[in-house]
């Protein structure tokens, strides 16, 4: 149990960043001439590196501020990455929900170690069966389109995910 719960509560990390520190970047392609393919989205992702760095360690405390960047990300992502995005935004509207769904929040959700850490009003079988729901987010395309947004910001925007 305690597998699947770090594992879910890191999901909206590995959807993102699956690939962390795995990227092969080419540090002699000048970085200006990288942030010239989608200025307004390399910012953005520059900005949000450390947000990125916190939630990558499993920090949820600011999770609406978290949500709120990658959703700006999203909104602002070139073409050649937008369905890449998009993905990943349905995979952390689908864990978001199923949170929702047992009345925790994402804070909460993180912070649980076993199903005895259960918040008083949640029930152990819902809890069960959200947990079973949420192996739809091992899904490859998930972890794909976090590896084309990692690539994509450290090939045209020097910006390192990780």
């Amino acid at each position: 149990m305690k597998k699947i719960l770090f594992t879910s509560a890191a999901l909206a990390t590995a959807l993102i960043l699956s690939a962390c520190g795995d990227s092969d970047s080419d540090d002699s392609k000048d970085s200006e001439s990288k942030k010239d393919a989608a200025p307004s989205y390399c910012d953005l992702l520059e900005d949000a590196e450390a947000q990125f760095e916190e939630f990558d360690e499993g920090d949820f405390s600011d999770f609406s501020d978290i949500l709120d960047t990658f959703e700006s990300l999203a909104d602002a992502a070139p073409s050649e990455i937008e369905s890449d995005w998009e993905t990943v935004m349905e995979g952390m509207d689908i864990f978001v929900d199923a949170v929702d769904d047992l009345g925790m929040t994402v804070e909460e959700f993180a912070s649980m170690s076993s199903e005895s850490d259960l918040p008083e009003g949640v029930d152990a079988s819902e809890f069960a069966e959200v947990m079973a729901d949420l192996e739809e987010l091992n899904d490859a395309k998930y972890e794909d389109a976090g590896d084309a947004i990692e690539e994509h910001a450290s090939d045209e925007c020097g910006v390192e995910l990780s």
